[in-house]
């Protein structure tokens, strides 16, 4: 059967490499297939990009180029350029010709061989400083959620365009990766359908997410933690409540006592009641929020699968200027946040590690809506890193 390729080439001010990158799998794609289209994605370009774009379609008949109305980022080019893909396969290659001739003609020629076809660095050495992480980063994770032995992820790959519309993403800019994450464990829930096996913890409000996900967000409890905060003021004035009574008062206190209604989960209420009584913190700043479900879920639940997100807390102030109602608009520590989702990531690692079966465990930790990501595994070698360009949904969606 013969196969026909859509070569996708996001681009967002590339006026000095796009020509080159374009000529090039015009060239290459030419001689491993000959129906094939080049469709170019000017992804809201300050510089002549569209121009240099409009030119190539001009002179080449099968380069075609779409314009975003504005910088609309990554993941809304992908989707836009599979839906827009007229041929039987698909593939994305970065703007910036950083793949070699000789690699990307080696991919192509095994197209239809196989469901996917997918590539792995053959030279990783070459590739020095931070930037190695991010490829074997997406490896150790991806092996270990799906069970795969996969050499790499971060490669150029070859899919079948029916599988992507079938797996769309509705996250536009880089921040999609945490959609496509969400996907990625609830695929695992369903191959693996424990009660509590799969947690998903959010610092703020939580994102659409599959019920097989066992949720719980800082945001969503908001009115919870308003009705404790409100009752911790009041016991605090009565004569002689001191540390010790107050606690003993928040250990009796019953997911009803907040505001939690009947036709929620009886056991996930009461854990949500325990976030918010027994952790120092948890009903105020977000960070500590995620951190103590993260630590209280791999302890309690020692699930197959957690995924935390952190989201920016207010900034500290003295505590009863935190507890007192009427206060202005929070004011938010974007610096502060950062350093304790850093250290969050690090003890959910630590917590994770105190588990039966820690040493087949792997982490995956990366700041949203940028590009860098640390993974640690057992099959991890130490300081590895790369300068791949590559996008969650691309390694991920057919794995699922």
């Amino acid at each position: 059967m013969a196969h026909s390729l859509s070569v996708l080439v996001p681009a967002l001010n590339e006026e000095r490499d796009l020509e080159a990158t374009v000529r090039q799998l015009i060239r290459v794609v030419g001689g491993v297939c000959e129906d094939f289209e080049v469709i170019i994605v000017n992804d809201g370009s300050t510089d002549s990009t569209g121009v240099v774009a409009a030119q190539l379609a001009r002179m080449q008949p099968r380069v075609r180029v779409l314009e975003n109305p504005r910088n609309m980022g990554l993941g809304y080019s992908y989707a836009r350029g599979v839906r827009e893909a007229k041929k039987t396969h698909f593939v994305y290659v970065p703007g910036d010709n950083t793949w070699p001739e000789d690699s990307i003609g080696e991919i192509l020629r095994h197209m239809g061989k196989a469901d996917v076809v997918t590539s792995y660095a053959t030279n990783p050495e070459v590739r020095v400083g931070f930037r190695r992480v991010i490829s074997t980063a997406y490896t150790t994770t991806l092996n270990a959620l799906f069970g795969l032995r996969m050499r790499y992820f971060n490669g150029l790959s070859v899919y079948p365009r029916q599988f992507l519309l079938t797996r769309p993403v509705t996250t536009w800019g880089f921040g999609f990766q945490a959609e496509t994450l969400l996907k990625a464990v609830a695929v695992r829930a369903h191959a693996h359908p424990i009660p509590f096996g799969h947690w998903y913890i959010d610092g703020g409000e939580p994102a659409a997410h599959d019920p097989a996900l066992t949720c719980v967000s800082y945001g969503r409890l908001g009115p919870a933690r308003a009705a404790l905060s409100e009752k911790m003021r009041s016991d605090i004035e009565h004569p002689g409540m001191g540390p010790e009574a107050l606690r003993t008062l928040l250990a009796r206190l019953r997911p009803a006592d907040l505001g939690f209604t009947a036709a929620g989960d009886p056991v996930l209420d009461r854990f949500e009641v325990k976030l918010l009584t027994e952790g120092s913190g948890t009903q105020i700043f977000s960070t500590t929020f995620a951190q103590w479900a993260a630590r209280e879920a791999l302890r309690r639940a020692q699930p197959h699968t957690l995924l935390v997100r952190f989201a920016p807390r207010q900034r500290q102030k003295a505590m009863n200027e935190m507890l007192a109602t009427g206060q202005e608009p929070t004011e938010l520590d974007p610096a502060g946040s950062l350093v304790d989702a850093d250290m969050g990531a690090y003890y959910n690692w630590l917590n994770l590690q105190r588990l039966a079966g820690a040493e087949k465990s792997s982490a995956l930790i990366w700041f949203e809506e940028h590009k860098e990501a640390l993974a640690i595994g057992p099959s991890l070698p130490r300081g590895t890193t790369s300068n791949a360009t590559a996008s969650l949904e691309q390694i991920l969606s057919w794995a699922a």
